[in-house]
């Protein structure tokens, strides 16, 4: 008996709060998540050699065109982008051990160092 009042008495306020929180969602500003930056047509090498390999990419073609390579420690292997695909870092295998860190020119494809961690 006690749960039918108490029930019927919340109600018309869950009814309430209902309509606000979909007030408040409907009244949220859309956002569209950000396109993805177009994807850059080059690929790094870098397998235990003191260099990362560039080459241009041709997507139809399916051809890769050598454009430079950059030093890189002693021995640069497994390679990442950050997100944004402005970075590529290298794990450099000493016995201490090492990353890499380059800028990406969008345009050349070309790396630029930007420092190194032990």
């Amino acid at each position: 008996m006690f749960a039918s009042t108490l029930a019927d008495a919340l109600a018309p306020s869950l009814l309430l709060i209902s309509v606000a929180a979909l007030g408040c969602a409907a009244s949220a500003p859309a956002t569209r998540a950000a396109a993805p930056a177009p994807r850059v047509p080059y690929v790094y090498v870098g397998g235990y050699r003191p260099e990362i390999s560039i080459f241009r990419l041709d997507q139809a073609a399916g051809k890769l065109t050598p454009v430079g390579h950059v030093p890189a420690g002693t021995a640069p292997s497994f390679l990442a982008w950050d997100p944004a695909r402005k970075n590529l870092f290298a794990v450099d295998e000493i016995d201490s051990g090492q990353v890499l860190a380059f800028a990406i020119d969008g345009a050349t494809g070309l790396l630029r160092a930007q420092g190194q961690t032990p």
